[in-house]
């Protein structure tokens, strides 16, 4: 299991993506669920100190492997926000006609097969389940 508390600052990305080797190191993930953790990680984690954190936000990630599945608990002292209802973009759409944002959050949910939000005691908490095999 892999716990990690991370500031409200982007050069903690760094630390984050040790961290996340760590993990696939100890489970041995294989490249594509290693990529996948990267990813929703990552993402997540930039979301949030560049759109929700407070001045002194932290956000807190716990990954543990079970059977065939990651499963990552994730809080943080930012806005509110649900990534779940936020709106995805047109992927069909012309490039230039599309709308700034949101592709990052679509390959989220893409990435994941389950993913639940609550707001809880003034904390953003999401529980996300991603495949590994």
């Amino acid at each position: 299991m892999l716990k990690v508390s991370l500031p409200n600052n982007l050069a903690a990305l760094t630390k984050l993506g040790e961290h996340l080797d760590e993990v696939t190191n100890r489970f041995a993930l294989n490249e594509q669920a290693s990529y996948g953790l990267h990813f929703v990680l990552e993402e997540l984690f930039v979301n949030f100190v560049t759109y929700g954190a407070t001045v002194d936000g932290e956000m807190r990630i716990t990954v543990d492997l079970r059977k065939s599945f990651l499963q990552i608990h994730i809080e943080d002292d930012g806005k509110p926000f649900n990534p779940i209802e936020a709106q995805s973009p047109d992927v069909d759409a012309v490039l230039d006609e599309r709308a700034v944002g949101g592709l990052g959050l679509h390959l989220v949910r893409q990435y994941c097969e389950q993913i639940s939000y609550e707001r809880v005691q003034n904390m953003n908490t999401m529980e996300l389940r991603l495949k590994t095999l």
